[in-house]
């Protein structure tokens, strides 16, 4: 009995571990090549073509994700970690050129039209006063009311005002357009990430649709909120569709 008990605490922590799959993007798509390092377990893979990693993981293993022109990422693994794909999201390195100053410090000061035609105003009476020849009516008597012309410019000015736009939404026709056109919204990533077959799609897409989600999101700038919008609509979507067959 003795000898068995030493026989499995000399048992090496990998028979314990499990397989967890992840995915690994960035604000444009998904990346390639990048480093996944378990530092609990000592061991080291790569991200596939499609950015995608299994390796052997345990619960409270610290994960290290590194690639070329991103920032590295650590996280420690939680229980519900291993319940689904990993989704993780690197930053991009910016190589941004150091601050070159053309003006002085003096922020410049914005347009005032009031102060503007105030202005006007004085240095127009001014010049009267140097060339009263120059402003002399026409001889029709119609003459040419400067004031007028710089008062009706300030209260144009006065009436503009910043176009909004109003909000639109993702509909059923922009939902299967995307993943029948994208590259990165595709059929493989509609079954294999948000576990969605062919047969629920148009179901999933009338589902989506209804949640009223921002075509914002569409943005290449965006992609990995839709991303984890969409992952989360996934789940959703089956808590309902199971709801519906228990009733």
């Amino acid at each position: 009995m003795l000898k068995i008990k030493i026989f499995l605490f000399l048992l090496p922590c990998s028979i314990f571990s499990q397989s967890i799959t992840g995915k690994i993007f960035d604000s444009e798509s998904t990346v390639k090549g990048a480093q996944v390092i378990n530092s609990t377990q000592n061991n080291t893979i790569f991200t596939n073509e499609k950015g995608t990693f299994t390796m052997k993981a345990s619960v409270g293993d610290s994960l290290h994700f590194k690639s070329l022109f991103h920032h590295d990422k650590h996280i420690k693994l939680s229980k519900t970690d291993f319940n689904d794909v990993l989704v993780i999201e690197l930053k991009k390195e910016v190589n941004a050129l150091g601050e070159v100053r053309l003006t002085t410090d003096a922020k410049p000061k914005a347009f005032d039209p009031i102060d503007y035609t105030q202005q006007v105003s004085l240095n127009l009476k001014e010049d009267m006063k140097r060339n009263p020849h120059l402003y002399k009516p026409l001889p029709s008597g119609g003459g040419f009311n400067i004031f007028a012309v710089v008062e009706e410019t300030v209260m144009l000015l006065k009436k503009k005002k910043p176009k909004t736009n109003p909000i639109t939404f993702i509909n059923y026709k922009t939902y299967d357009s995307l993943f029948s056109q994208d590259s990165f919204f595709n059929k493989t990533l509609l079954k294999e990430n948000l576990h969605i077959t062919e047969a629920l799609k148009p179901l999933f897409f009338d589902y989506c649709d209804a949640q009223g989600l921002n075509t914002k999101l569409l943005k290449k700038a965006n992609q990995f909120i839709l991303l984890d919008s969409l992952l989360y609509l996934s789940k959703t979507f089956k808590t309902s569709l199971e709801s519906s067959k228990k009733e």
